[in-house]
């Protein structure tokens, strides 16, 4: 069990373009959006090109936050595909120094919880390669040439002004779920797609018992994830699961009391959960 930061000797595998390594797999890295979690776009087509490409290896997407596609499960999929090496390419900016340590150290944990023997090694940030000037240069080129220029009056499409921007619309409870770094890689973008489900089914999603459900970034006491805050109450419920988000929707939700059993008050001390310990700090 090994990660590597890139600076090391290149192991027998020859990782050139051409070679027949379909034991390496890479994950490309990329940030979340509040408004998807779906890759289809940015990262979605970078892999599709790289895959078209490179096909020796073997690409999938992974989400640094506000989304299910983590990078724990991308090791997951990389493992069952049968990769012996992994390749973690973080593709967005900024990379600060702190982030690739932390996704350092989701790496280390994954590799102590599945006690896989697969290498993982991470690429230098992307946009110290050398063909950096080059790619932004040809974009350039490319909008000189043939890039549209805007018009003020124009509008890009008929929802700049949509009507329900200027609602707030009439709610019950207002959640505020987590869909940072840390609650990402310990589930919450599955979470967070299984709580709009069950909101769906249970009728909440309008009317009077209106949930008004919003994805966050950060929410700060990570160690306590995954998360939300329920208003106007404020209660802060931690340790989330199915099981907890079922109760909560029921007992809190539907009957109007907190559920005790996953509800933390801000307190300056020090807590913990003993329903979800996350390991990914």
């Amino acid at each position: 069990m090994s990660i590597t930061n890139g600076n090391e000797p290149a192991v027998a595998t020859n990782l050139s373009n051409g070679a027949k390594a379909q034991d390496v797999a890479v994950v490309l890295l990329g940030r979340g959006n509040l408004h998807g979690n779906r890759l289809q776009d940015g990262l979605g087509m970078i892999s599709a090109r790289m895959a078209d490409a490179y096909d020796d290896y073997h690409f999938v997407e992974a989400l640094l936050e506000q989304g299910e596609e983590s990078f724990p499960n991308a090791l997951d999929v990389c493992v069952e595909a049968g990769a012996r090496r992994i390749i973690a390419v973080p593709v967005f900016f900024p990379l600060d120094p702190p982030v690739v340590n932390w996704l350092k150290s989701v790496a280390r944990q994954w590799l102590r919880e599945s006690n896989s023997n697969v290498v993982i090694t991470f690429t230098e940030s992307v946009m110290e390669s050398p063909l950096v000037p080059e790619a932004i240069n040809g974009s350039v080129e490319y909008a000189l040439s043939q890039g549209k220029p805007l018009e003020a009056k124009q509008r890009a499409n008929n929802n700049e002004e949509h009507p329900a921007w200027s609602v707030i619309p009439p709610h019950k409870n207002h959640v505020l779920f987590c869909q940072g770094p840390r609650c990402t890689a310990s589930g919450s973008g599955d979470l967070g797609g299984y709580l709009r489900k069950r909101l769906k089914e249970e009728g909440l999603e309008e009317d009077a018992g209106h949930v008004l459900e919003a994805q966050t970034g950060c929410l700060f006491p990570c160690n306590l994830g995954p998360l939300m805050v329920v208003y106007p109450e404020g209660t802060w419920y931690c340790g989330l699961d199915r099981a907890a988000i079922d109760r909560i929707i029921e007992e809190h939700f539907h009957g109007g009391q907190v559920v005790t059993d996953y509800a933390f008050n801000p307190s300056p001390e020090r807590q913990s959960t003993a329903q979800t310990q996350n390991p990914y700090t």
